[in-house]
């Protein structure tokens, strides 16, 4: 199955762009999303912006199985949106989707943050396409919502906005302390520190990370549909989420749920949409910097997860720097 998508997705012109007259003018429009967590949760989030701004059109979203049901719940009210999902587990699955594409008259095709010959594979499919990993080489401090926005045409705004709350230690809190990039992660011990902070809190892991707790408010993380779905459950039923830069903590804000984000390296002006409600914890030295030294132990994190970090308010920068060659605490 491979192969296959792979032979194809070598077809596609790397120079062809569409146009904003051609956005206004087309019926139909299909979105192939397959990228990592987080990424495909901004994916979902913008493609709502670009319906609303474009609710005359027919649309069609295909993504992987894991995301699918991410994609149901943010684009739940849109009527005019077919999701389909690709298990790539399944050999006859492209072929379904394939037979369902040739049957549509499609005018244009997006793959917003799908680098994989499999996003582009399915936009093939469309009378007219753009490529995003060929629309534009993006610097590392861009935003990661504005990439899309400039994809899409849509208006970006440079001023990006954190709206601050209260905490209060009764809440009913959902930690997501885990990414795949370790210089973003919790230890052991600060998330020992919120279980303790926060009594009523159920903890989100990979299964990989779920040996240093043993406890019975504990969820794991698998790469299946039913697994997303009872995250989502999850979320709805908490009153606050606390996560790292990391896809959970996208999906947190993209279902308005009160969220606290805790940066080390990444910086909330790169990572954050335009307005969020959410508490930042990041070290204020770091403020204004996104650093890319890859540390194994990123005390820029570790210690500032104390009960003092509830007391600091950090508001939102409007531009960053990048550090690429001195950790930032050591100057």
């Amino acid at each position: 199955m491979k192969f296959i998508y792979k032979k194809y997705a070598k077809k596609i012109d790397k120079s062809m762009q569409i146009s904003k007259d051609e956005i206004e003018q087309s019926k139909t429009i299909l979105f192939s999303v397959f990228s990592r967590y987080g990424d495909s949760i901004i994916a979902f989030v913008i493609i709502k912006e670009f319906i609303l701004k474009h609710l005359d059109k027919e649309y069609i979203l295909i993504t992987s199985l894991q995301h699918y049901s991410y994609a149901k719940e943010i684009l739940k009210d849109f009527p005019n949106i077919t999701i389909k999902y690709f298990n790539k587990k399944n050999p006859l699955s492209i072929f379904i989707l394939t037979k369902y594409l040739k049957n549509e008259s499609i005018d244009l095709g997006f793959n917003p943050w799908s680098f994989g010959e499999d996003g582009e594979y399915f936009i093939l499919f469309t009378k007219k396409y753009s490529s995003f990993k060929h629309f534009k080489s993006f610097t590392k401090i861009d935003n990661l919502y504005d990439r899309i926005r400039e994809y899409f045409y849509l208006k970006t705004i440079k001023e990006k906005q954190a709206i601050n709350f209260k905490i209060d230690k009764n809440m009913k809190v959902l930690i997501a302390p885990i990414s795949t990039d370790i210089t973003k992660n919790l230890s052991v011990e600060n998330v020992k520190f919120l279980q303790t902070y926060f009594k009523n809190s159920v903890l989100a892991l990979p299964k990989n990370e779920a040996k240093n707790f043993k406890n019975n408010n504990l969820f794991i993380f698998k790469k299946t549909q039913k697994s997303s779905q009872q995250f989502i459950d999850l979320l709805k039923e908490v009153d606050l989420f606390i996560g790292v830069d990391s896809g959970p903590l996208h999906i947190a804000l993209a279902l308005n749920k009160k969220s606290i984000g805790i940066f080390g390296p990444t910086s909330p002006y790169v990572v954050l949409n335009n307005k969020q409600e959410i508490k930042i914890i990041r070290d204020k030295r770091l403020k204004g910097v996104f650093c890319f030294q890859k540390c194994n132990e990123p005390k820029c994190i570790y210690d500032i997860i104390k009960e003092k970090m509830f007391d600091i308010d950090y508001k939102m920068e409007n531009e960053v720097i990048l550090e690429e060659d001195i950790c930032p605490l050591t100057k």
